[in-house]
């Protein structure tokens, strides 16, 4: 135990007290839960780009108790997280130890470390909600087991993570109702065990009420979240992902090397999702339940049918649930596709070693004891040094420091400053400017359809504030807004010169005219690509030479930086005039 938990150590000795900036949704996260002990406690969880919140707030009120203890400084949240996760991960090998003795705790931790070395350091140092909920898929899966071969007071915990599981991020919420529901049907499906299953009822009753009070209070104080989020799911403002492209997303586990075992996750350079695999992989999977299903025929040991049950319905529903994704395959939103995985391969090694009598031959255990061993060290000791030669938590946060630098260097302490997001903040540098100003006491706000992001104390209106401030992380918004009546540039960032920096803005805003006279505003976009030249060659009566231009330097840009990145400052009287047909800036 002392060596699974040797990361976590590392990350918190290593990061308490230091320097840190959080960046983008780490930003909010951090952000909420200072909140926690406010007037303005979060009753729903993270926010989602989709406009509504994850069902609950128990991840924030999980990280909260170090921030508040500390003073809350950015490092605190961070080493909140790390501290969280250690303890589900000594909550994993207690109870694998409780249940199933030596050989359980280092087949569980040999899970648990494979499943952290598949994604590397950021799954200990964010601290971010579908991080939170990691570990607790793993914690969550042993528990419903435990219960479903007779373990009835096992309901209450396997209730209790379940919740936080679902709070955290919406995506675990198909996986935990099916686990949940088949290790319930399990438990009882001999009639006498229902007298052994009331006590543990009650107190999962309340602890389900417990825990799903804020939430129903948010929904009687603040606009309802539940409306939003059932009508994102019923009515998507994207395309799912679809049954084809799902297997082929669950197939990159499975495909050799797999990504937990020497391979890598393969992710678009340019979109940061997930590229599909060849769907064929998936027959390894099947094929392995299938050889788990005639093992467990062929000998049967106490749970071991039960787990293959939960596994198979965990692989299905998971497919399926990849399917009915919205939007883009991003990593985060299936992060559980790799326990799953390994427990597919897991519970298959499992059910061989049990039909081959392995179990009763002491060498045979001495050897498997010493391989599984020998998992958990290298996987600890491997992710370890990973962790400790991290310098910089995100590589956008060097970036987000130098913009904040600026801010508070331009923010005089008697001014209400509302701050904006121009473009599509990938980055999320205006949530960090958010969060340190708000830190340091400054008075800065959100626009009013923000409160479910930033929390509803923080809104307000142009008319309630001295200054707006457009956070830009797209270069067309810089040579735009900058260029607008009444703009103060505070902050640029760009790796270009200072003659090209201001020839590609003024290139592109004779593009931007061009666009808004042949009623092509839709294209705005495609001015910082640097396939500008493609996307907008057909238009009749372009300038040629000028998109080759303004094409050179976005490769430039593109090739040199994260992105040409500014703040620039309006009075509120001019703020919303700047700004005017511009797409994806808020307010």
């Amino acid at each position: 135990m002392l060596v699974a938990v040797a990361p976590f150590v590392v990350a918190i000795a290593t990061r308490a007290g230091r320097d840190y900036v959080p960046v983008g949704d780490i930003a909010v996260m951090d952000l909420r839960v200072r909140d926690v002990w406010s007037s303005d406690v979060p009753l729903v969880g993270a926010y989602s780009r989709f406009g509504w919140n994850h069902p609950g707030p128990a991840g924030f009120y999980l990280l909260a108790p170090v921030s508040t203890v500390s003073g809350q400084p950015a490092w605190a949240t961070l080493v909140g997280h790390a501290l969280l996760q250690a303890t589900v991960v000594a909550a994993i090998g207690w109870v694998a130890w409780r249940t199933g003795g030596l050989a359980r705790l280092l087949a569980v931790l040999a899970l648990v470390g494979l499943a952290f070395g598949a994604m590397g350091p950021s799954m200990v140092l964010d601290a971010w909600n579908p991080n939170v909920a990691y570990p607790m898929f793993v914690l969550f899966v042993l528990l419903a087991w435990v219960l479903s071969y007779d373990t009835p007071r096992a309901l209450p915990a396997v209730a209790v993570v379940g919740t936080v599981l679902v709070q955290s991020h919406l995506g675990y919420l198909p996986l935990v109702a099916a686990a949940t529901a088949l290790a319930v049907v399990l438990c009882v499906r001999d009639g006498h065990r229902w007298t052994a299953c009331r006590r543990p009822a009650a107190w999962t009753l309340v602890a389900l009420v417990v825990l799903w009070t804020p939430p129903l209070v948010h929904e009687l104080v603040h606009p309802s979240n539940v409306r939003r989020l059932v009508r994102a799911q019923v009515d998507p403002a994207e395309p799912v992902l679809g049954l084809s492209r799902a297997a082929g997303v669950f197939a990159e586990e499975f495909r050799v090397p797999p990504p937990w075992l020497g391979g890598e996750h393969r992710l678009d350079e340019f979109a940061n999702t997930v590229v599909p695999r060849s769907a064929w992989w998936l027959v390894i999977p099947v094929v392995l339940l299938i050889v788990a299903t005639l093992a467990t025929r062929r000998r049967r040991a106490r749970g071991s049918a039960e787990l293959l049950a939960l596994t198979t319905t965990l692989a299905v529903v998971g497919l399926v649930s990849i399917a009915r994704v919205v939007g883009p395959a991003e990593r985060y939103v299936f992060y559980w596709r790799v326990p799953l995985a390994l427990l597919v391969v897991f519970v298959t090694g499992w059910t061989l070693w049990l039909a081959a009598h392995l179990d009763e031959h002491p060498q045979a255990r001495r050897i498997a004891g010493g391989a599984l061993a020998a998992v958990v060290v290298v996987a600890s000791a491997t992710l370890s040094v990973r962790i400790a030669q991290v310098d910089d938590v995100s590589d956008a946060e060097p970036l987000a420091q130098e913009a904040l630098a600026a801010a508070e260097a331009s923010l005089d302490d008697d001014r209400r400053v509302l701050v904006r997001a121009a473009g599509v903040g990938f980055l999320g540098i205006e949530r960090t400017i958010v969060n340190e100003l708000e830190r340091d006491g400054a008075d800065v706000v959100v626009d009013d359809d923000l409160g479910y992001l930033f929390g509803y104390s923080r809104t307000a209106t142009p008319d309630d504030v001295d200054e707006v401030w457009y956070v830009l992380e797209g270069g067309e918004y810089l040579s735009v807004l900058s260029a607008a009546p009444g703009a103060r540039v505070l902050w640029v960032s760009s790796p270009l010169s200072t003659a090209e920096e201001q020839d590609l803005q003024a290139r592109q805003r004779e593009l931007w005219s061009f666009l808004q006279r042949a009623g092509r505003e839709e294209l705005f976009n495609q001015l910082e690509s640097p396939v500008v030249g493609i996307a907008l060659a057909d238009l009749p009566g372009i300038d040629r030479a000028v998109l080759d231009r303004v094409a050179d330097l976005n490769t430039r840009v593109r090739d040199a930086a994260p992105c040409r990145c500014a703040i620039v400052a309006f009075d509120p009287e001019d703020a919303s005039t700047a700004a005017a047909g511009l797409p994806n800036v808020d307010g």
